[in-house]
């Protein structure tokens, strides 16, 4: 765990939020020339994709005090401490996608075309933030199967890096995901419903890896429960189609 990267005199530079702004810089910067190169203008984009970043934050930490409301009440403060951890993306995704929609709506923009254009550098952006993550400590996985833990009693029995699994498939979708839309291989709108099935089914599988999260139901956890909602509701807008 590297949670601090370096201290400077009274300022902490902390590796979550650090590897969030270099994932979004460069996420910015891509979608900036990718963006002029389809002819397009950039400036609602970046607007937009500053938005998702902030509102993302805002619903991710709201629906982890929700989560654990009772730790808040007896110490309010720690609602401000993020460098702590304390994130439930689920919650940042619904936040981030009430905004755009919201937004777009205002700016009078083409809802699927936008959500298509602006998914694969949100994606890119969720790949850094999960390496944060593995740098913060948050978000851990069980331990493996190693036989380290027989062979030398009291060695620490290694954990599996599931933020690393996810930061890793992340980026394959990124690359995936950009592809596609740079080629304009689907639909209008199906980019974006394709991000929904991929991630569901993604968080789904790595959620049996999760050492961090209590069991819901059928020995599943929330966010289980959560990726199954939206691989159906991706499944449902694919065969439906979308205008």
């Amino acid at each position: 765990m590297h949670p601090i990267l370096f201290s400077v005199w009274i300022f902490t530079i902390y590796s979550f939020g650090t590897l969030l702004a270099v994932g979004y810089l460069f996420a910015a910067f891509l979608l900036f020339r990718d963006a002029r190169r389809r002819g397009k203008d950039p400036a609602s984009l970046l607007d937009l994709g500053t938005g998702l970043l902030l509102s993302g934050l805002l619903g991710a930490r709201l629906l982890y005090i929700f989560l654990h409301l009772e730790e808040y009440l007896e110490d309010p403060l720690e609602v401000f401490r993020l460098q702590r951890g304390g994130l439930v993306f689920y919650g940042g995704l619904a936040a981030a996608v009430v905004f755009a929609i919201l937004f777009i709506q205002r700016k009078r923009l083409p809802l699927w075309q936008t959500l298509d254009e602006i998914v694969p550098y949100a994606t890119l952006v969720q790949a850094f933030g999960r390496i944060g993550c593995f740098l913060n400590g948050c978000c851990y996985g069980k331990p493996t199967l190693s036989r380290i833990g027989i062979l030398f009693p009291g060695h620490p029995v290694p954990l599996h890096p599931t933020q690393l699994y996810e930061s890793f498939s992340l980026f394959i979708l990124f690359i995936l995901f950009r592809s596609l839309a740079q080629k304009r291989a689907l639909p209008v709108g199906r980019l974006f419903v394709l991000y929904l099935f991929s991630y569901g089914l993604l968080r789904f599988i790595v959620e049996f890896f999760r050492g961090d999260q209590d069991l819901w139901m059928w020995g599943w956890t929330l966010p289980q429960g959560v990726s199954l909602f939206l691989i159906g509701l991706s499944l449902m807008l694919w065969k439906r189609g979308l205008s």
